[in-house]
């Protein structure tokens, strides 16, 4: 379920959807269920309790595993009351894109790339780079424009439907814009200097 979508219906709360959900598909509540569900929740931090939601659907029920993902990830993130018990997955840029377009994934140029851009260490970036260039020369869809691309917008899958970049680059810089200005401040209060340099343009 997607809870920008319930939002726009009323007030989003997981924990009740849920229990409507159980209630007309399976005629049962959560200590009752004797079924195992997958819930993949969307944009969850639309219900300002959805972590409290999480843990009381997470305690009382062993049948249900749920995923909670978010445009906002800084909410997802700085949440003490889900740290507990949430599992993390980092899904970094650069090997979604190439994994969503190409099946490949070299989780060492990822690495090599923070410690490029942190510690200035290029052998292992040029190494893993050309081992990527490698495995991916032979594939008949591959674009070489594509790291010059990654390096110059980043690798949000947006940039696979290979849109105008003058428009990818007003979308990226409206990204900036709603982390900066809609979900930090949704975290802490930040005034409006502070939020003027986050920005940093």
């Amino acid at each position: 379920m997607s809870c920008d979508d319930l939002n726009n219906i009323v007030d989003c709360n997981i924990r009740e959807i849920v229990d409507i959900y159980l209630n007309n598909q399976f005629n049962t509540q959560l200590r009752l269920l004797d079924k195992e569900i997958f819930l993949l929740i969307d944009e969850s931090q639309y219900d300002k309790n959805w972590s409290m939601s999480g843990k009381i659907i997470y305690d009382r029920s062993e049948k249900i595993f749920m995923v909670f993902t978010g445009s906002s990830a800084l909410n997802l993130e700085y949440n003490a009351d889900a740290a507990r018990r949430m599992l993390k997955r980092v899904v970094t840029p650069l090997n979604y894109n190439l994994k969503l377009k190409y099946d490949y994934s070299n989780i060492n140029l990822g690495n090599s790339l923070v410690s490029l851009i942190l510690n200035g260490e290029e052998q292992n970036a040029i190494k893993y780079e050309n081992e990527m260039n490698r495995d991916l020369i032979n594939n008949i869809k591959y674009n070489f424009n594509d790291w010059e691309e990654y390096l110059k917008y980043g690798g949000f899958p947006i940039l696979a439907r290979k849109i105008n970049f003058r428009r990818l680059s007003t979308n990226l810089v409206g990204m900036i814009e709603k982390v900066v200005n809609t979900d930090m401040v949704a975290i802490k209060n930040f005034t409006f200097e502070n939020q003027t340099n986050s920005i940093g343009y």
